[in-house]
């Protein structure tokens, strides 16, 4: 990797920390938007998972970026819009453990969602010990 580029990226990174640090929600909602921040850079922006009450905008900002893992998303199963809790027990790597918490959350919409992708989590599995 050429210099400039690691300069860029440091400076890319300095810029999510300094955002992050002063919570200016639309500094943040732009970084989210951002489609080339790693996913180191975006977990610098991403509300901790104590925070219920992280901006619903900016949580599903994170949620829609490319860089979004499961445990960037998995900071949110507790959070207070269950609009939210259902998009994590829908993400696409979200894990097995996470599906249990969600599979018994207080909102009926999200217990079917995470029940419905551990049948099917528990399908494949069983269908990789058959071969």
């Amino acid at each position: 990797m050429g210099t400039t580029k690691k300069a860029r990226l440091l400076a890319k990174y300095q810029q999510c920390a300094q955002a992050a640090g002063r919570g200016d929600l639309t500094e943040l909602l732009g970084l989210a938007a951002d489609p080339t921040l790693t996913g180191e850079m975006l977990a610098t922006i991403a509300p901790g998972n104590r925070e219920r009450d992280a901006d619903v905008e900016l949580v599903h900002a994170i949620l829609d970026h490319p860089s979004c893992s499961e445990g960037i998303a998995s900071r949110y199963m507790t959070h207070r819009d269950p609009a939210i809790r259902l998009r994590i027990a829908t993400f696409p790597s979200v894990t097995g453990a996470s599906l249990e918490i969600l599979a018994v959350d207080t909102d009926q919409r999200v217990r079917d969602a995470a029940t419905a992708q551990l049948e099917r989590l528990n399908s494949t599995r069983t269908t990789r010990d058959w071969r």
